[in-house]
């Protein structure tokens, strides 16, 4: 059983919100408790023989579970918070070595029971949620049959359960269960203190979103050309299928467009929204591809920042080894070789993702141009840099995919120390393809881009403009929030061979911006959309 609890041990995709062990449980206030705030999902699988269920935040976890007995894939049942905001409380995860069995719990005396029973608590943080009831959630029951617990997440299944023999044992916590929809989100406080001095300018207060994200339909885009009043970015997709060969000119024809058309466009910043590389920690030759690509933009002075993407990271990539089909986007965890190149403690996905050196090297914090801060020292993950653009302040913020809870909290510290800066928001991934603020961390992420609109995009009125690639499609939404309008665009479409950047110009004195989707090679233009912000004089 030992090995078992070793290998479950090596799994626990939850490890990665555990940030030197589990907190300290507190008591939570129901009345404190925020709705907006349970956004985490929380995936079941059971074991049919035993009865004994797995939960996780992780559906890969879930997934991966099959091979322990956990064959019952129930899916996604239920949303947590991703932290103790709002009131919640820790779900601690304990394992009994002796009959391979998990059980959450969030409170203390619970915890003291079931350890005096040969359960072990996991170093690991499982969810938060709120221990009494509240408007949005629904109670989660313990039940226990001779050694094995679970949980029922109905009065229904609880009736099934209680009739095959297992024991009602009470209300374990609340959760907001499939179907049931929660208030809206609450105004959030920032703590954390970016790596340069805050602004002196006063801090605005954010601003609680009135609903659940909506997009809006796109406006009719202004044909306008040579406006004084206007400028632009560009932004760049995933293109980590560019810099495989290199006789794949496309990035670098792309960028030599935007230099030759700096001045015609009044092009102020590029930015790449990830997924620069294909596996370029195994094959070197793909990062000096993308730098002779982006080098374009540097030797034309266009400042310009590059989004960590799962690609960009060691979390991707097989090896080419006995077991492995060459080199692909596969996790790397489950590479035969991985333990012996980089350490058995190390082969786990949600380590992996964090561990960027070699994006780091290729793109180190000194080649950006007016960097304000990092979140980590001297790693370009998470950036903020600014610029101006008549008479107009902005604030680019770079942020890692999927981001960890520190790097969200010292997001809402930079856009709230700046607030005479419109904020550009970017990260890898944020929109899916049918316009949607996704709600998914990719299996071994942190967070989800619908907990970066909860917390950042939505709460802070200088938030303006959201660009992401990771999914393969070109799309825009608006999202309007307190009077406050902020724009996302994704933009990626890997088999497209006539280089598709998208060019977002804005008018700073009526708001308009013009989205048109370029196609460099072919001079032909595609996806024009238009809408109107509230840009900061």
């Amino acid at each position: 059983m030992k090995t078992l609890e070793r290998r479950w041990a090596a799994i626990a995709v939850a490890a990665v919100l555990a940030t030197g062990g589990l907190t300290s449980l507190s008591t939570a206030n129901a009345d404190a408790a925020t709705c907006g705030e349970l956004t985490m999902p929380v995936y079941q699988a059971v074991n049919p023989k035993s009865g004994t269920q797995l939960l996780s935040p992780w559906s890969n976890e879930v997934a991966g579970a099959t091979a322990y007995g956990f064959t019952e894939n129930r899916g996604l049942v239920g949303y947590g918070s991703w932290s103790a905001s709002g009131g919640y409380t820790s779900v601690a995860r304990l394992y009994n070595a002796a009959t391979a069995d998990f059980v959450w719990l969030a409170t203390a005396s619970d915890i003291a029971a079931a350890e005096a029973r040969g359960y072990t608590k996991q170093d690991v943080i499982g969810f938060y949620a709120s221990t009494a009831p509240t408007s949005c959630t629904t109670p989660v029951y313990r039940v226990t049959r001779g050694q094995a617990t679970r949980n029922a997440w109905s009065d229904s299944e609880l009736s099934t359960l209680t009739s095959a023999g297992w024991t009602n044992q009470g209300v374990a916590f609340h959760l907001k269960v499939q179907g049931v929809t929660p208030s809206p989100t609450p105004t959030p406080t920032p703590t954390p203190t970016p790596t340069t001095a805050a602004s002196a300018t006063a801090t605005p207060s954010p601003v609680a979103p009135s609903a659940t994200p909506v997009a809006t339909p796109d406006e009719k885009p202004s044909t306008s050309t040579d406006n004084p009043d206007t400028f632009s970015i560009a932004i760049i997709g995933d293109t980590q299928t560019e810099v495989l060969t290199d006789t794949d000119r496309r990035f670098t024809n792309r960028t030599q467009w935007l230099a030759k058309n700096k001045e015609s466009l009044d092009l102020r910043y590029v930015l790449q929204t990830g997924d620069l590389t294909n596996w370029g920690w195994l094959v070197p030759a793909q990062y000096t591809r993308a730098k002779a690509a982006t080098n374009v933009l540097t030797d034309a002075g266009i400042p310009f920042a590059v989004t960590i993407g799962n690609h960009d990271t060691r979390a991707v990539g097989w090896d080419g080894v006995s077991g492995s089909t060459g080199y692909g986007g596969s996790a790397y965890a489950n590479n035969p070789e991985c333990a012996t190149r980089l350490g058995a403690s190390n082969c786990k996905s949600w380590t992996l993702v964090r561990d960027t050196d070699e994006f780091k090297a290729a793109y180190p914090v000194s080649a950006l141009k007016n960097v304000g801060g990092t979140y980590e020292s001297g790693k370009p993950d998470n950036v903020w840099t600014t610029f101006t653009a008549n008479d107009t302040d902005w604030l680019v913020l770079t942020l890692e995919l999927w981001p960890r809870q520190g790097v969200v909290d010292w997001a809402k510290q930079v856009v709230a120390s700046h607030p005479q800066h419109n904020v550009i928001i970017q990260t890898h991934h944020y929109l899916d393809g049918n316009a949607t603020i996704s709600t998914s961390n990719g299996g071994y992420g942190a967070t989800s881009p619908k907990y970066l609109y909860d917390q950042v995009v939505s709460a802070y009125p200088n938030v303006k403009i959201v660009a992401s690639g990771h999914t393969g499609s070109f799309t825009s939404r608006k999202d309007t929030i307190n009077g406050n309008t902020v724009v996302s665009y994704l933009g990626n479409d890997l088999g497209d061979a006539a280089n598709p950047v998208r060019v977002v110009t804005i008018n700073t004195k009526t708001g308009q911006v013009d989205s048109v989707i370029d196609n460099p090679i072919d001079g032909t233009t595609k996806g024009t959309t238009s809408h109107t912000i509230s840009v900061i004089p």
